[in-house]
């Protein structure tokens, strides 16, 4: 369940099992739910998954105010330390 002021993350693992469809990243992004995008790789081949998380992103249209791995690292320090 998408709660407020969370975060979570939108995984890029196969075409055949993405862990959030286009309408939770909508609500998401409704509820100020901050997305991290990746790929939950076990070798170097499967890195070239996150194309298909970033597809479900652009879907979903996020910015990248929405995504932590676009922000600046004293930005995502200070989200982070609350």
């Amino acid at each position: 369940m998408i709660k407020e002021n969370k975060l979570t993350s939108l995984e890029g693992i196969g075409e055949n099992r993405l862990d959030l469809k286009t309408e939770h990243v909508w609500k998401a992004k409704e509820l100020g739910i901050k997305i991290a995008i990746n790929t939950d790789s076990h070798s170097r081949i499967e890195l070239a998954n996150v194309i298909l998380g970033v597809g479900v992103a652009q879907r979903g249209y996020l910015e990248k105010k929405d995504i932590i791995n676009c922000w600046e690292l004293k930005d995502l320090e200070s989200y982070l330390r609350g």
